[in-house]
């Protein structure tokens, strides 16, 4: 079989700024053709401006583990002891049968779409 093209996506945009240094130059390079960019609590989206100058097209990586919510007390059904997202997909999962965990999450994952287009 053969392959139509091929998407080289660079992942965890945000994650450091030392990631996201090196997605830049990727991007700028040519080397791929798409990054995911995290846009969490926590997520650094100091070089934005500069990935936007390569022309590279990007996407919304939602990160629903390990981190900070954008959305604070609103996430309370799914958060951990100390206040951040699951540590785990497995956490959360077991987490989603808590009365309103459904809508944390959504809540989360539009909190994180919003901050990707602002």
């Amino acid at each position: 079989m053969m392959p139509g093209p091929v998407c080289i996506t660079a992942d965890d945009f945000g994650l450091t700024r030392g990631v996201s240094e090196a997605i830049v130059e990727l991007a700028a390079q040519g080397a791929v053709t798409a990054v995911s960019v995290m846009c969490h609590e926590g997520a650094d989206l100091e070089l934005v401006p500069q990935l936007a100058r390569t022309g590279v097209a990007t996407g919304v990586h939602l990160v629903l583990c390990e981190e900070r919510p954008l959305t604070g007390d609103q996430a309370r059904p799914i958060l951990d002891e100390t206040g951040r997202l699951p540590p785990s997909w497995h956490a959360l999962f077991a987490r989603m049968v808590a009365p309103l965990a459904w809508q944390a999450v959504r809540l989360e994952a539009e909190a994180q779409v919003r901050r990707y287009l602002s």
